[in-house]
């Protein structure tokens, strides 16, 4: 037997992966698929009476992947394990494996793995996430806080020489932190915050721009397994909110009883006005996977109730969103 083609390196668990396997038709063929890295058996194959085999591994690879969003007291590069998997095909001596990833193409080296724009709002009480697929090189955070008198410049965290998935967890009470035990002005005196990751020999290999608003009730901050994998957030503004009861009821000589009673909350949230560009990355948010509420101190999972959403037009637009928490509270009854 022999392999004769592998799925690219680093393309999507959820599009075909196929291994190509060549044999002589009278040779049977005892295939392993594993899980390369805990060498985790998945399944095997028993192959014979064909000249040339496709081997489809990506239902393989699906099932082990999770992404959900980081969460630490400070900014940190993070190596997220379940956002890739590496999937190898075995038959005695002969062996190959491929890297397939949680998004919808194929990942290059120091990709910023997003749609979102290189300016977006943020406010001291929230975070955020950058994701690249790195080499070896040592990479570095830092911030570049900019007000009306002075430019600060602050280091946050450090990358390791360590090659592969790599995601920064921008914490912003960390940068509020930093500015406090500098004596510097209060957070509320910066316009505008850059996010810059370069390596070590000062190259810069993405930025990203904030601007900085207050603090706010009126809003959820949400966050979403994006096209690449990764994950995105985006505040919106609270439009509406509703309870939906229902409750279970059953007449008795006493009259009514209640026999089972759970609530549902409902959200509908509005965006900012934004160009085409925005809406084109926020858009995600409506066919994501798994979405979550970031409250700062949990992540709860939300179903996107919306059906239908209006993304294109000659003049800024603003996203609408319906959204519940997955899980509905249950009270006691009678």
């Amino acid at each position: 037997m022999e392999i004769t083609a592998i799925p690219a390196q680093r393309s999507s668990a959820y599009q075909e992966a196929l291994f190509t396997l060549s044999a002589a038709e009278s040779e049977i063929i005892d295939l392993d698929i594993r899980e390369e890295t805990q060498n985790l058996l998945l399944g095997k194959k028993k192959l014979s009476g064909q000249t040339a085999y496709s081997i489809n591994v990506s239902n393989y690879a699906q099932q082990l992947l999770e992404v959900t969003p980081l969460r630490a007291n400070e900014t940190v590069f993070d190596y997220p394990t379940k956002r890739m998997t590496t999937i190898q095909i075995q038959a005695g001596d002969v062996k190959s494996s491929v890297i397939l990833t949680s998004g919808l193409q194929k990942i290059l080296f120091f990709e910023k793995l997003t749609k979102a724009p290189d300016s977006l709002v943020i406010s001291p009480d929230q975070s955020d996430e950058i994701a690249l697929y790195t080499d070896d090189s040592a990479l570095y955070a830092d911030v570049i806080l900019s007000s009306s008198s002075s430019t600060r410049k602050i280091r946050l965290a450090e990358k390791n020489k360590q090659t592969g998935l790599c995601a920064l967890y921008f914490h912003m009470p960390h940068v509020v932190r930093q500015i406090t035990q500098n004596q510097w002005e209060p957070i509320d005196q910066y316009h505008l915050l850059e996010l810059q990751i370069t390596t070590e020999y000062d190259e810069l290999i993405c930025s990203r721009k904030y601007r900085i608003e207050p603090l706010t009730e009126n809003k959820l901050r949400l966050c979403w397994w994006n096209y690449f994998g990764q994950i995105d957030y985006y505040s919106f503004k609270i439009a509406q909110t509703s309870l939906l009861i229902d409750k279970q009821r059953i007449y008795t000589d006493q009259g009514y009883k209640t026999t089972g009673c759970q609530t549902e909350s409902r959200y509908e949230l509005v965006s900012d006005y934004l160009n085409q560009e925005n809406m084109n990355w926020i858009q995600e948010i409506a066919a994501s996977p798994k979405v979550w509420i970031d409250n700062g101190t949990e992540f709860i999972p939300i179903e996107i109730l919306t059906q239908q959403i209006m993304t294109g037009g000659n003049q800024l637009a603003r996203l609408q969103l319906s959204i519940a928490p997955s899980l509905k509270s249950f009270y006691q009854h009678l």
